[in-house]
């Protein structure tokens, strides 16, 4: 059975280059928080620790809710692909995306995820994260 783990806060957002942030929390949506026109990125961060407990077993994704896929996110500066997406067939603006990060993880982590406030190729809101941990 598998442990969930909430990445609830804090937050940081960023909507330059990514070297001014800002605290946030979920649930986030980009396009309130781009202030001038033609900002379309906007840049998501989340700190955390290696959950306690885990042995070469575990099977750790990170799981995004959010209004659309997020098909790519980024964990201590590697780049990671979705490896399942659920669409939720009762609403249409909640899409899980998950992403398996066991060999990925440190015993200090940097969670990024990009959003655009305008593009359409990318969700523009993220409702939870968190961990799922499985233990095989």
């Amino acid at each position: 059975m598998p442990h969930d783990i909430r990445l609830a806060g804090p937050w940081e957002y960023s909507v330059d280059d990514g070297s001014t942030w800002d605290r946030c929390t979920l649930p986030f949506d980009a396009s309130s928080h781009c202030g001038t026109p033609g900002e379309t990125t906007v840049r998501l961060r989340r700190r955390f620790h290696r959950p306690s407990g885990l042995d070469q077993s575990s099977a750790v994704s990170i799981i995004v809710l959010a209004d659309a896929k997020v098909a790519q996110i980024g964990l201590n500066d590697h780049g990671i692909v979705a490896t399942t997406v659920e669409c939720d067939a009762e609403q249409t603006n909640s899409v899980t995306s998950h992403f398996h990060v066991s060999k990925l993880l440190d015993e200090f982590n940097t969670l990024q995820v990009t959003l655009g406030a305008n593009a359409q190729s990318l969700a523009s809101a993220i409702n939870a994260t968190g961990l799922r941990i499985e233990d095989n």
